[in-house]
């Protein structure tokens, strides 16, 4: 199954084909965790650059990070 028939806003992962194939198919945001498998990034790049995808370092980072995560999912709701 691909990620992007779940029908979900988020995607957490450390796989860039399993990132790269959620951005491309939907309207979602991912979050990359850094691995040494996937340092090699250029085909996300352009999603990086659009605010749709976030690297952290663990999953300990994705507390610090959510807050802006949400606002790209959900702006209508950020504020709230």
């Amino acid at each position: 199954m691909k990620k992007s028939d779940h029908l979900t806003d988020v995607l957490i992962d450390d796989y860039t084909v399993n990132v790269l194939e959620f951005l491309t198919n939907t309207d979602g945001v991912a979050v990359l965790v850094d691995q040494p498998w996937n340092r090699e990034r250029e085909a996300l790049d352009s999603f990086m650059k659009a605010g749709r995808l976030f690297v952290i370092a663990n999953l300990l980072e994705l507390r610090i990070a959510w807050p802006e995560i949400f606002e790209k999912v959900r702006p209508e709701r950020a504020s709230v």
